[in-house]
Order: structure tokens, then sequence, then C-alpha cells
């Protein structure tokens, strides 16, 4: 694989093609990453160098350069390591300046936080050639209320929330920010006109997997308290459960603010619930199913399915799940090319493993 070095400028400087070896990963909802490991000389020190961008020769994403190292080897020879994130991890370096009140489609709602804090904002904070990329029309909406957070782990909070993918491109010199949803090619899917991608023992595509149950974190109800002191705090409960299967969760909401009655009593319980359906996500994985599938016989990764896609996982003893790809972990090294995928557990609504 040809790796393409541009500068701070984005000036194509060169090529690294002699790479011993190299790991891009590529990722759904957090920012994807890369390591070069390549033989230590004069010509890769002036080519890579740190906040340099480096590409694939296939596709449109970029990661920066923030670590080079070097290892010295009287036996092997000196070799430099260069790794960093992709353009995703430019919004690490903003925060959300104002108080934000979010409510609307989620899609809208990301792409305001981009827009007022890293684009349409003060010169000196504004990202150069970050932009927005067209819509995907996603469906869900929301109500959220924001003050101080990372953009970055803002954004991401949201989309594991919503299971949103989001990317960050590099086309034309610019650098536009993208929102979309994989397809559902599950078993379980409504849409009949996709094709079936199941990884399984019987496929002969399954190379290992690991299936674990921990409820020990599960929270299925959540008391959501925000501003105001002791019985006088205003209040909602997240969730619905009775019983043994009632599993409670308190959640200090005090930041979010009313703005001293500026925002309505119904529009702030709204935000309260927005919270707790955050929180509540968060505790709601008791169920894993890691995977590693064989991408190069029966489907491909990118021609077959693609990153945020749904598909069917089964092991040999029976777990089935819907799982969700979520990572792609390509390498090249002397013992060739290899493409693993990294499922994560995807449970429709009202369903569960079988």
């Amino acid at each position: 694989m040809d790796f393409l070095v541009y500068d701070t400028n984005l000036v194509l400087l060169g090529v690294v093609d002699d790479a011993e070896s190299a790991i891009w990963t590529t990722r759904y909802y957090k920012p994807g990453d890369f390591e070069l490991y390549l033989r230590a000389s004069s010509q890769a020190s002036a080519l890579l160098k740190k906040n340099y961008y480096v590409g694939k020769s296939d596709s449109s994403s970029l990661c920066m350069v923030e670590r080079i190292g070097i290892q010295e080897d009287e036996e092997e020879g000196d070799h430099y390591v260069v790794s960093g994130r992709d353009l995703k991890s430019l919004l690490e370096r903003r925060i959300i300046w104002e108080q934000t009140m979010l409510n609307g489609k989620v899609e809208q709602c990301l792409r305001r936080l981009i827009l007022e804090n890293a684009i349409e904002t003060t010169p000196e904070r504004v990202i150069p050639g970050l932009i927005l990329g067209a819509e995907s029309l996603l469906p869900a909406s929301m109500k959220k209320q924001i003050t101080g957070a990372n953009l970055m782990e803002s954004i991401q909070d949201i989309c594991i929330t919503y299971q949103y993918g989001w990317d960050v491109l590099f086309l034309d010199g610019k650098f536009p920010v993208m929102f979309y949803k994989g397809t559902d090619r599950s078993y379980n899917q409504t849409d009949t006109d996709n094709p079936y991608v199941v990884f399984s023992a019987e496929f002969d595509n399954l190379i290992s997997s690991v299936y674990a149950q921990d409820a020990s974190q599960y929270r299925n109800v959540a008391l959501v308290a925000g501003e105001g002191e002791g019985k006088a705090r205003k209040k909602t409960v997240v969730g619905e459960a009775s019983g043994l299967d009632r599993y409670e969760l308190y959640v200090d909401a005090r930041d979010v603010s009313s703005n001293e009655g500026e925002i309505s009593d119904a529009e702030y319980l709204a935000q309260l619930y927005g919270r707790g359906m955050e929180k509540l996500e968060a505790a709601s994985r008791d169920e894993t199913f890691e995977a590693v599938v064989d991408n190069t016989n029966l489907y491909i990764m990118g021609k077959d399915y693609f990153m945020g896609d749904i598909v069917t996982v089964q092991n040999k003893y029976g777990a089935r799940a819907n799982a969700r790809v979520v990572e792609m972990i390509e390498n090249w090294s002397d013992g060739g090319y290899t493409a693993v995928p990294t499922l994560e557990t995807w449970v429709e609504e009202g369903k569960s493993w079988r």
C-alpha cells in the first residue's frame, strides 16, 4: 500500500511505499488511527513530520502525524515509528463555548454544534478547511443542553446514543463532516432488498468469537435530578421496569439549567430526559459478542458490507446476535495483508440474544 504525505498546507510532498509494516484503523464512532514502521533515513525524516497528514492511495481519509519515535537497534537497524489519528480528532481541539440548547433532528443538532464552534465562530476558533458535508436526512430527534464540553467527545457521545456514524473526509482540499447510519444486512432486517451478511461456523467465515454476559453494571431505569435543592429539585424518570427486572440509576444533572425560568418546565424536563437516555445507553451493554471474521472469502468489507452496517453473527454453540461493524483494522507486513472487522453487539428493541 502506498501512503501519501501532505504538509500542513495540504500540499502533496511524496509517497511512502517502503514501510515494513503499517496499520490503518477506521472507526464508526471514534477517531481512527494509523501507524507506519519504516527504516530510518534522511528521506523519511524530511518527509514525515509532526502535524503533517498521511493518507492511503485508495481512500479519502487522512490521518495527522501526532507521534514520531526512533527505535535504534544494531542488528535490525534503526526505524521510525510514526502514528496519529484521523481528521475526526480535529474537533477535539474545541469545546462547546456557549450554553447550547439542542432540540430537533439529531443530525441537524450535530451539524449546529460543529458550525457554531469550529466553522462560523470567531476567527481564532475556526478550524481551517472544515466544512459541513451533505445532509443524510437521518430521522431521529433529540433534546439536550450542553455547556463547556469537548466538541469531539460530545459529537461522539450523541452518535453512540443514536447509533449514528460520522467521518471527516479530505475532498477537494476541504474537510467535509459527514453523518450516516449503516445498513441493516442481518436476518432481522425489515428491508428484504438488502442481501444478508452472516458470519458463522456453518459458513466457514467466523474465525473466532468471544461471547460474554455481564449484568454487574446494567441499569434500565434512571432518576434524573436537575436544578433546585432538596425536595424542590426538578426530576424526571427514564425507563420502565418493576420487581427483580428493575435496575435503578441516579443521574445528577444539576448542570442542566433553566436559565432562571427562561426555559419552560416542559422543555427543561425533556432535556433531563435526554440526559437520562444517554446514561442508560452507557449502562445497557451487558452482553457482548467480539468476533474475528474472514474478510476475504464469502463477504468482503467495502463491497458486500460497509462501516456501520449490521450483520448477523452466530457461533457454533447457537449464540446469535445482530452486530454492527464499528471498526476495521487493516495491516500490511511481511506476512501479507489482513483486514479484520470489529463487531459490536446491537440488539433490536424488544429482541435479544437467542
